[in-house]
């Protein structure tokens, strides 16, 4: 069972134990007063207001589990180097990505390219981004008919330390 299930079955727990001790006590009160439509009249805004609550803490604790998840880095080993690697899957944005991303190498080779390789060419703006975008498609209609694969560029691939090429990773964008 995931953490966030438990999480909310507990959530969910609390609230009816809640629920129960509030309706015992709610009983208790109208044996005091016994008043029939007071009774009912409070009964339903107290009924109608335990539902909203219990809505609003699920609804709180969801977010609360969501936000901490979507934040926290993923854990990553460290070389000798004092760089981080390891798979890049888990990572939310670039700066959760590993220093070193495993890859496999053009010959298959299992490795690390660095993760500032990967993304030495972002658009910086939006003007690059649609004329890097132009660009790719303009390559691709050149090679319209044939399965051929793209290579947008070559980056060295590397031992875990870093510092050692043992391969080439190549960047490829596949044609639609």
């Amino acid at each position: 069972m995931g953490m966030d299930t438990h999480n909310t079955l507990q959530l969910k727990v609390h609230a009816q134990i809640h629920r129960i001790i509030i309706m015992q006590q709610l009983d208790h009160s109208f044996k005091l007063f016994g008043g029939t439509a007071m009774k009912k009249t409070f009964g339903i805004a107290f009924i109608l207001g335990l539902i909203i609550s219990t809505f609003a803490s699920i609804v709180i604790a969801a977010n609360v589990n969501a936000d901490q998840s979507q934040n926290q880095s993923p854990q990553y080993k460290v070389n000798d180097s004092g760089q981080t690697y390891g798979s890049g899957i888990y990572a939310v944005s670039f700066e959760t990505e590993p220093d070193l991303i495993a890859a496999v190498g053009t010959d298959g080779t299992e490795g690390y390219v660095y993760a500032k390789d990967l993304h030495k060419d972002m658009p910086q703006t939006p003007e690059e981004a649609v004329a890097q975008t132009n660009k790719l498609r303009k390559s691709q209609s050149l090679k319209r008919g044939s399965n051929e694969t793209i290579v947008v560029d070559t980056i060295p691939l590397y031992d875990v330390d870093g510092k050692t090429i043992i391969g080439e990773f190549s960047i490829t964008n596949t044609m639609h």
